[in-house]
């Protein structure tokens, strides 16, 4: 059966890219909850405490998996584990925008810091081993970067809909339930912004399980073709 030909620098991109898509989601996870707090507890009946928590629920949910995440990534495997982070990220979202109370907030938040946390370990990990010695910084460093950008693009996102929100608010002319249903709709909304990159994280997670058997494919090839020692284990 003919293989496809896979060009290694053209997967080593693309492992860039999807670890590229890691370190921006969580970057956008720390920095959603700035804006999205102004309206979040005009809308939901939180306490003082409970609103601290929340705040600090991705750092604590962060430190939690962070120290499991070798042990899991060794266990299961550097590939399953970026996806199922990249699966929690998913649900932490359907949690947050669907929570009216503290316990779902707190959950999903809890949430997305543990498959932030198991990102920020398992990724940088899987690119050192996957990559080659000229490319493996440059893959480090955009992850590193891509987080930071996560930032500022959490705090470009809680500028639009804070706009949007005051605008609708100004509109609502004292109405108390427009007003309320605009609030709403601003911090749910900040939180859906950080959803969109997270399929095409998921995605191109499931998709680097196939182009890797691939080029794993192409090596034992080559290594039968040439006679290699191990020649009597190719299939």
């Amino acid at each position: 059966m003919k293989m496809p030909k896979l060009n290694p620098a053209t997967y080593g991109v693309f492992l860039i890219v999807i670890a590229g898509f890691g370190g921006l989601l969580y970057g956008v996870d720390l920095g959603v909850i700035a804006a999205a707090l102004l309206y979040l507890s005009k809308t939901v009946n939180l306490t003082l405490a409970q609103t601290s928590a929340i705040v600090a629920a991705v750092l604590g949910g962060s430190m939690v998996s962070s120290l499991i995440a070798g042990l899991l990534a060794d266990w299961l495997g550097r590939k399953w584990i970026i996806i199922m982070s990249g699966a929690m990220f998913l649900a932490s979202v359907v949690l947050i925008v669907w929570s009216q109370g503290f316990t779902l907030l707190l959950l999903g938040r809890l949430l997305q810091g543990m498959s932030g946390g198991v990102i920020a370990v398992v990724i940088p990990l899987y690119l050192a081993e996957c990559l080659g010695a000229q490319t493996r910084g440059r893959g480090t460093a955009i992850f590193q970067l891509l987080l930071t950008f996560g930032i500022v693009v959490a705090s470009a996102a809680g500028l639009l809909y804070t706009r949007a929100a005051e605008a609708s608010i100004l509109a609502a002319a004292g109405n108390q339930a427009l007003i309320l249903a605009a609030e709403n709709h601003a911090w749910r909304g900040m939180f859906l912004v950080t959803i969109y990159p997270r399929p095409h994280f998921l995605c191109g997670n499931i998709t680097a399980r196939g182009v890797a058997a691939v080029a794993l494919s192409q090596r034992t090839h080559r290594r039968c073709a040439v006679g290699s020692p191990s020649a009597a284990t190719c299939g």
